[in-house]
C-alpha cells in the first residue's frame, strides 16, 4: 500500500499489488477526496501492467502470454502441474487445511510431499530457465530473508549441493 496526501486538498490515494504473474503486475488504486461541501468523491481503478515496457496490458492478452502460462502451470484451480526437466511440481487443493498441498513427482510417478501453501494461487518461478546469475540469486535470497521481518509466516525451501568428501591423509610415521 502506497498512501499519498497533498497539503492543499484532503485527498488520499492507496495502491495495492493484487498479484504478480510472470512479467505482469495487477494493481488496484483507490482515491478518496474529501470536499468541504460534503460531496466526497471516491474512485477505484484496477489495471494490469506489463513490467517489460511499463504499459497497461489487456487481461486476455496477458492470459495468452507463454510466460504467464508457465508460471501459472497446467490444469484447473484445484489441481495444477508445473513441468520441469525430470520432475514436476504438483499442487492439489487440501480442503481440510484450506491450502494447496505441493508435491514433487518424478517421471515414474513417485511423489514427495513438499508442504502446504495457504495462498489461493500458487506460482512457480524456475531459477534455472534461464539460469539466474549469482548476483540475482543472492538478491532473491536477501529479499526472502528480509520478508521474514514483515510479521507474516514465511517458509523458504532450498536445495543445498552436497559437500564433496574430503580425504584426510595422515602424514608422518606410523607404528
Amino acid at each position: 500500500m502506497i498512501p499519498t496526501r497533498t497539503s492543499t486538498s484532503p485527498a488520499v490515494g492507496e495502491t495495492d499489488i493484487l498479484n504478480v504473474l510472470g512479467p505482469y503486475i495487477a494493481l488496484e488504486h483507490r482515491l478518496s477526496i474529501e470536499r468541504r461541501d460534503d460531496h466526497d468523491q471516491d474512485d477505484t481503478t484496477r489495471a494490469v501492467i506489463d513490467i517489460r515496457n511499463g504499459k497497461s496490458a489487456a487481461l486476455d492478452r496477458m492470459l495468452r502470454d507463454s510466460t504467464v502460462q508457465e508460471a501459472a502451470g497446467e490444469g484447473g484451480l484445484v489441481n495444477r502441474r508445473w513441468r520441469h526437466d525430470g520432475y514436476d511440481v504438483v499442487s492439489h487443493y487440501d480442503s481440510v487445511h484450506r491450502a494447496n498441498a505441493l508435491s514433487l513427482r518424478d517421471r515414474r510417478g513417485r511423489e514427495w510431499r513438499l508442504g502446504l501453501v495457504s495462498s489461493s494461487f500458487v506460482q512457480i518461478f524456475w531459477l534455472d530457465k534461464p539460469r539466474v546469475d549469482a548476483q540475482t540469486r543472492h538478491a532473491l535470497a536477501r529479499a526472502f530473508n528480509d520478508a521474514t521481518a514483515y510479521g507474516e509466516r514465511i517458509q523458504q525451501v532450498s536445495r543445498k549441493a552436497p559437500h564433496p568428501r574430503r580425504t584426510v591423509r595422515a602424514t608422518g610415521r606410523q607404528t
